[in-house]
């Protein structure tokens, strides 16, 4: 696997986290006994009236900065084996 197929790897699956899969260990108070969250999740929670807008803000925010979080290191994996080419 080359470096900048790594990369791909890596984003792909922050990606498919992020929206359906779930992360767990976010730093946000669990919620309706639940510990991993998705974007899809939260938004079918907040539909459902399980949560509210402001704990769906917050599982909003807490998941960006994962995604980030994750993509950030993907790009620094990729710049530490000299590919600077990074979208």
């Amino acid at each position: 696997m080359t470096a900048r197929s790594t990369y791909a790897t890596s984003v792909a699956t922050a990606n498919t986290s992020a929206t359906t899969s779930g992360i767990s260990n976010l730093s946000i108070p669990t919620v309706d006994n639940q510990t991993t969250w998705s974007l899809q999740t939260a938004q079918a929670e907040l539909a459902a009236g399980v949560i509210t807008q402001k704990q769906y803000v917050a599982i909003v925010n807490a998941i960006a900065g994962w995604w980030q979080s994750q993509v950030q290191a993907a790009k620094d994996t990729l710049r530490s084996t000299g590919d600077v080419e990074i979208v």
